[in-house]
């Protein structure tokens, strides 16, 4: 049977793409991208939110050994907001801490991320709206909500300013519209297995290449699953409860291991992601599907992207 399935694969698969940029200086593309995430819980019940938003990529000047590219998050709108307890109202203003804030990024000749050329200029606006936000989280609480929080407003604030590094910005951008930006510069086989990390999550993920009659486009797509071990979860609830709730690390860290021996802490999931691209490597559509179940919490999120209006030369 695995054999059969193997050769169906195949016969649909072409030998290899590169996925390249074969930008020119003035091109643009908006990007009209629909996201939808259903969170279902069995302490805090079922919750959905919807998204829709835009994101501008703008080839400022291109030069043989690379690109000049600026991505503006145009917006970012909530059309079915999520609850309104303080963790999911922070997730909701996380969205939209890019909106308006143009991100100037240098690319090597396929298109990688290289540097963010104005990130300085970037964090201290961000800062801005993170203040912003944690003062609107605040408002008209009494002290005993206040003293109810996970967290105090440094404590937020120092949360979300930690994740703002130039090398998690770029992770940040590569994973917009389904990590597509990642994927430039890499030549793909059906088969090609890759280890990947997205959301502090580490991924395996295959690739296939389907056939394609089509001279202007191509196609690829991807399956991945969580691939993480139980020293691999340690790590990571160790650092995010360090982060977040400092004050009771020692004390969970103490019994972390025979919580992790008995079963009661898992974390798995698989994503699955389409790609269409132009042959000139501009991203022509796309879709990713993600479902997520980290301690009895499971998030399933989808996200499609489309042109919605573009210049390409």
């Amino acid at each position: 049977m695995t054999t059969a399935i193997l050769m169906a694969v195949m016969t649909f698969a072409q030998g290899s793409v590169k996925v390249t940029a074969k930008f020119s200086k003035g091109d643009y593309v908006i990007y009209e991208i629909l996201s939808s995430i259903v969170q279902q819980s069995s302490m805090a019940g079922n919750d959905t939110a919807s998204f829709v938003g835009e994101i501008k990529y703008e080839v400022t000047d291109a030069r043989k050994d690379g690109y000049t590219i600026t991505v503006n998050t145009l917006k970012w709108d909530s059309t079915k907001p999520i609850g309104n307890d303080l963790t999911k109202k922070i997730s909701t203003m996380q969205q939209r801490i890019l909106v308006d804030k143009p991100i100037v990024l240098t690319t090597d000749k396929d298109g990688k991320i290289i540097r963010l050329n104005n990130f300085e200029e970037i964090k201290q606006k961000i800062d801005l709206f993170i203040d912003d936000m944690v003062n609107t989280l605040f408002e008209g609480l009494d002290q005993e909500a206040m003293g109810a929080m996970p967290l105090s407003r440094d404590g937020i604030r120092d949360a979300i300013m930690d994740e703002i590094t130039e090398e998690k910005m770029i992770e940040t951008l590569s994973n917009n519209t389904g990590n597509h930006l990642s994927l430039y510069g890499k030549t793909f086989t059906t088969g090609t297995v890759t280890d990947e990390k997205m959301n502090n999550f580490s991924f395996k993920t295959t690739y296939v290449v389907p056939s394609s009659k089509n001279k202007d486009t191509y196609s690829l797509k991807s399956s991945s699953v969580i691939n993480m071990s139980k020293d691999d979860i340690k790590k990571l609830i160790i650092e995010q409860l360090e982060k977040m709730m400092p004050e009771q690390a020692d004390a969970i860290k103490e019994n972390i291991d025979m919580v992790l021996e008995g079963g009661m802490i898992k974390i798995d999931g698989t994503r699955q992601c389409t790609y269409d691209f132009f042959k000139n490597g501009w991203l022509k559509s796309g879709e990713v599907v993600s479902n997520i179940n980290a301690m009895g919490n499971e998030s399933i999120t989808t996200s499609k992207w489309s042109i919605k209006e573009s210049h390409i030369k």
